[in-house]
Formats: structure tokens, C-alpha cells, sequence
């Protein structure tokens, strides 16, 4: 008998909703995976999360700003790939349930190589698995170029220092 379930992906939305764009392609990295998407589900609310069904979620994000909204709900069947953690979170969100919860679902894919150091000192199996976004490539990808470099930054605010890249314009290209 196959367990029915939903597909959701993980969102950074409402009152934590950020200029990051990095927090919104996270999201297309998750989605591009799943034939179809059931519902979202709030990374800073995921302790809360409702479903009338288990929820499959790809658990790629940076955790997270309200540690003690983690582990997430008993509706969320978690994927633990591309997982990353601050040194300063993670000592708040490590706490003795988590590490239980985590150890649930190892080895655990860590984004990066600080994330898997904290993972394995905590006693957590963990393996590097690298950022998510990194297979779009699958999915999202063009054969055409225009030639021309992009510079995307949300946060570039126009001021005297910032202007220094201009200066070196000519050199990156």
C-alpha cells in the first residue's frame, strides 16, 4: 500500500520575508524536483505547520532565525539535503531535541563544510551535499549568451565606497 502524501516546498515568506533573493531561489531549487506542489510551508513556522496529509519537504535553507521553531512538525517528512547552519544559531538551535530529531534522519546534507563540522561535533552524521542551487542548471539553463556580465545584488546601495567597483569595471571583464 503506497502512503499518500503531499509535496511541499519551503518558503521564507511574511513578517520574514527578506530582500535576499538567494531565500526565493532556494525555493525554485526544491520545486524544480517535484511533479507538482501541494503547499508551502513557512521555514520560520515549520514547528507549526498543519497538513491533512505528511508533507515531503526538502529541508535545503539557512536555519534559521527562531531556533525554537525547530524541529519541524510531525507533518513534515523532512529531506535533509543542502542543511546550513551559523556557528551563532546553531548553538541555540542545537538543543538535546533537535539533536535527537536530527540524528533521526542522518546523515544529514550539509551546504557547506562548516555546517557538516557542527553537524558531526554535535554527534549528527552529516555528509557535504553543497548548495541546492547548484542543480538548476538541470531544469533552468539556456543555450544562448548575450556576452554581457550581470551584477545582481539587492542590497547595492549607491555610496562613495561602493563606486570603487566601478573602477575596476574594465579589469573583471
Amino acid at each position: 500500500m503506497v502512503m499518500k502524501s503531499n509535496k511541499g516546498v519551503l518558503v521564507c515568506a511574511g513578517e520574514y520575508s527578506t530582500k535576499n533573493i538567494g531565500d526565493y531561489i532556494q525555493s525554485v531549487a526544491q520545486e524544480q524536483f517535484l511533479d507538482t506542489v501541494d503547499c508551502f510551508v513557512e521555514r520560520e513556522h515549520i514547528n507549526t505547520f498543519k497538513s491533512n496529509l505528511p508533507t515531503k519537504v526538502i529541508m535545503n535553507a539557512w536555519w534559521m532565525w527562531h531556533p525554537e521553531n525547530f524541529p519541524p512538525s510531525k507533518d513534515i517528512i523532512p529531506y535533509f539535503i543542502s542543511f546550513h547552519l551559523v556557528p551563532r544559531i546553531a548553538e541555540k538551535l542545537l538543543t538535546p531535541e533537535v539533536i535527537r530529531y536530527l540524528k533521526k534522519y542522518e546523515p544529514i546534507g550539509a551546504r557547506d563544510f562548516s555546517t557538516q563540522d557542527i553537524l558531526n561535533r554535535h554527534g549528527i552524521q552529516s555528509y557535504f551535499s553543497g548548495c541546492l542551487t547548484l542543480t538548476l542548471g538541470e531544469k533552468y539553463k539556456t543555450e544562448e549568451c548575450s556576452g554581457e556580465y550581470l551584477f545582481v545584488d539587492p542590497y547595492f546601495e549607491f555610496t562613495k565606497s561602493k563606486f570603487k567597483l566601478f573602477k575596476y569595471l574594465k579589469a573583471i571583464k
